[in-house]
């Protein structure tokens, strides 16, 4: 009789051991789920509310460096990335091999020229502003996060007339409160920022973009990006405008 008590109660405390496991298991899995769904409701599917193309996965068009710059802080690899990204686009011709290599280079180089002049052309309409000077760096940083190479420039505008106006040490996009020890740092930081928590999101039209970056004032805020943007000329313009060149030649 001991004998047959001892094994019911080990029996008995197994099955009460793992319908525990199960209840913590299931009650783990029931806040997950509530959790990341309170997530998707703040960002992607709310942009998708708001009108964003709907891309279950937004493809990482980014150098290698995105990998590194999103455990590490980016205000310290600003100027490394500003090198590396010129050198993949400044060289010498006769080190390709083959005509292809040769156009694609000169493709991206002309480009990379359109998309700085038509910066400058923005800033000068706003009597040259500090960031004038700066129109490679936003090339850079466009091409390096995968941005619209506008919308940078435009914020810029908005917040702070083009770097004159400055609530934070050259902080011309009004991000939080946040100093910066120079405005290619904050370029390059802001860029990060936001590939990271908009772009991926699926929040890429300026008009969406402001319920998140400029909350008070959406529709104002939007509407303003959105025709400042429009002042410059769009990549897949430029690019037809490199093609027909290079067809020319």
């Amino acid at each position: 009789m001991i004998e047959f008590d001892t094994k019911t109660s080990k029996f008995i405390k197994g099955i009460v051991l793992t319908v525990g496991v199960l209840i913590a298991i299931a009650v783990l899995s029931l806040f997950t789920a509530r959790y990341l769904s309170r997530y998707k409701l703040s960002s992607y599917d709310s942009s998708e509310v708001l009108g964003v193309t709907s891309e279950s996965n937004v493809r990482l068009d980014i150098i290698a460096h995105y990998e590194k710059m999103t455990t590490s802080k980016p205000r310290n690899f600003a100027s490394n990335i500003s090198n590396v990204a010129r050198t993949t686009t400044l060289g010498i011709i006769e080190l390709f091999d083959g005509e292809r290599e040769k156009r694609e280079y000169l493709f991206k180089k002309r480009l990379r020229q359109l998309k700085t002049e038509e910066i400058r052309r923005f800033y000068a309409r706003y009597g040259y502003p500090p960031l004038y000077d700066y129109a490679e760096v936003f090339v850079d940083a466009a091409e390096i996060y995968g941005l619209d190479y506008r919308l940078l420039p435009a914020i810029s505008i908005i917040e702070s007339g083009g770097g004159r106006n400055l609530f934070r040490p050259y902080n011309p996009f009004g991000w939080g409160y946040k100093s910066f020890s120079s405005f290619e740092e904050a370029i390059y930081y802001v860029a990060f920022k936001i590939r990271r928590y908009y772009y991926d999101l699926g929040w890429r039209e300026p008009e969406v973009i402001a319920y998140k970056y400029n909350g008070p004032t959406p529709q104002e805020w939007g509407r303003k990006a959105k025709y400042l943007v429009s002042l410059m000329r769009s990549e897949e313009t430029l690019r037809k405008i490199v093609e027909t060149e290079l067809n020319a030649r």
